[in-house]
C-alpha cells in the first residue's frame, strides 16, 4: 500500500480492513465518556459494555475496480462495455493514476457544497473526508467519534451527516462522513467507500478514464 495513503488509513485500520472479511461481526459500543468504538469480536469489548454491544450488520459485496487492459484476459468478453448499437451509459471523467482512480465527487452540508477529487475505496466501509474538505463545508467542531484501529491505538474523528453527495448520475442523501486530517501531498481529499458505493453497478473504462455507470 502506497505510504502515503497508509497513513491516512491507519485510524481506519479496523473499520476498512474488516470489510472485506467473510463471515467477521463487527461489534460498536461507547464508554463512560460517551466515545464510540468499533472491534472486530465480542471478546474485545469491556465486559461492563457488552450488554449494550451492538453488531453491525456487514455492507454487501462489490466487485473491485477492473484491472487496467494489460492485465485483462482475452477471453472474458462478458466485462466489455456494451457498444453504442446495443446500450449507452452515463460516463463521468476520472483520473487514473498508479491504478489508483479518483472521482470528483460533490459534497453538501448545510447548503455548502463543495468539489473534491475522491479515491474510490471498495476496501473501505466509510466514507472519509480530509480536514481541509470540513473546513471548506464549514464543519466546526464535528461530533467526536473514537476510531481504534489495530493495536489497540485510538484516533479522535469528526463523524458528520451530509446534506448528499453526489458522483455522476448518483446522489444519495444523509450518508454519514468521518473528517480526517490526511496528508497534504496527496491528489485526493478522501476515500470514496462502501456507504455510497453499496447498491450502484460501474464498469471502469481504463482506456478511456472513465467510469461507466450502469444502473
Amino acid at each position: 500500500m502506497h505510504k502515503a495513503r497508509t497513513i491516512l488509513l491507519a485510524a481506519l485500520a479496523l473499520l476498512l480492513a474488516l470489510a472485506g472479511a467473510g463471515d467477521a461481526e463487527i461489534y460498536r459500543y461507547r464508554d463512560q465518556e460517551g466515545r464510540l468504538f468499533f472491534v472486530d469480536g465480542l471478546d474485545k469489548v469491556p465486559e461492563e459494555y457488552r450488554r449494550e454491544a451492538q453488531t453491525r450488520e456487514e455492507l454487501p459485496n462489490l466487485p473491485r475496480p477492473e484491472p487496467p487492459p494489460s492485465a485483462q484476459k482475452e477471453s472474458a468478453p462478458a466485462e466489455e462495455a456494451p457498444g453504442p448499437e446495443t446500450q449507452t451509459f452515463p460516463e463521468t471523467r476520472v483520473i487514473i493514476s498508479n491504478n489508483q482512480v479518483l472521482v470528483p465527487a460533490q459534497v453538501c452540508f448545510r447548503g455548502n457544497r463543495v468539489q473534491v477529487l475522491l479515491l474510490l475505496d471498495t476496501g473501505a466501509q466509510a466514507l472519509v473526508l480530509d480536514t481541509s474538505v470540513g473546513d471548506r463545508l464549514r464543519i466546526v467542531n464535528p461530533p467526536r467519534v473514537a476510531i481504534q484501529g489495530v493495536g489497540g491505538a485510538v484516533m479522535p474523528a469528526g463523524l458528520v451527516t451530509l446534506d448528499y453527495i453526489k458522483v455522476g448520475p448518483h446522489l444519495k442523501k444523509g450518508i454519514q462522513a468521518l473528517i480526517l486530517p490526511g496528508p497534504s501531498s496527496l491528489p485526493y481529499r478522501g476515500l470514496l467507500g462502501m456507504t455510497f458505493l453499496s447498491g450502484i453497478r460501474y464498469h471502469i473504462d481504463y482506456q478511456k478514464r472513465v467510469i461507466r455507470w450502469m444502473n
